[in-house]
């Protein structure tokens, strides 16, 4: 009696509500959910991020946002490089160079250093060296799980301001697992 009752349009009708429904509240709990993650970073100085739509807020001062901070494999060379972005409202008038540092571990380490930094569209835009498999700063890649890293930004104005920005960077256990592999280890 239930089949002839959601029979045709109506049953179909009822699906796809119900897959509608599904979705929108499956999706609609990740976008909309911000929260905080505090850490301490090289130093010892705890830091609060937002989290929200999946991923960290971007860090914003003084006109300054960042765009990226993120790893990414070079599967050709078996290596990794990291690739960041900010943007710069003033055009990058005043800038006299970019530090770029991973500070998710008691010592800090210099990712990139730019002392003649160039925008393009008001962009700040960087490559850094490519890291292979024994590098120590990549030990953290051996981790099966998923990390967070932190990388703070110091950007250093031609009037000797210093302005002082730290990005979070989730990086999923599946991206680490494919890096891994990538550098030819067994899991």
């Amino acid at each position: 009696m239930l089949r002839a009752i959601l029979s045709g349009n109506t049953r179909r009708r009822s699906i796809k509500t119900t897959v509608l429904a599904l979705t929108l509240f499956v999706c609609g709990g990740c976008v909309t959910k911000e929260f905080s993650y505090v850490a301490v970073v090289s130093g010892g100085e705890q830091i609060k991020f937002t989290f929200s739509g999946g991923g960290p807020v971007h860090a914003k001062a003084e006109g300054i946002e960042i765009l990226n901070a993120s790893i990414l494999p070079d599967f050709e060379a078996k290596k990794v490089f990291y690739g960041f972005q900010f943007s710069d409202a003033s055009a990058g008038k005043n800038l006299q160079s970019v530090r770029v540092e991973d500070v998710s571990d008691p010592l800090p380490f210099l990712l990139f250093e730019d002392l003649a930094p160039k925008l393009t569209n008001r962009i700040w835009d960087a490559k850094t060296r490519e890291f292979a498999a024994d590098d120590p700063s990549l030990k953290w890649v051996s981790y099966v799980s998923e990390s967070v890293r932190i990388y703070r930004f110091t950007v250093t104005m031609n009037d000797g301001r210093k302005v002082i920005l730290h990005q979070p960077s989730v990086v999923p256990g599946w991206v680490k697992m494919a890096i891994r592999t990538m550098f030819g280890e067994k899991y």
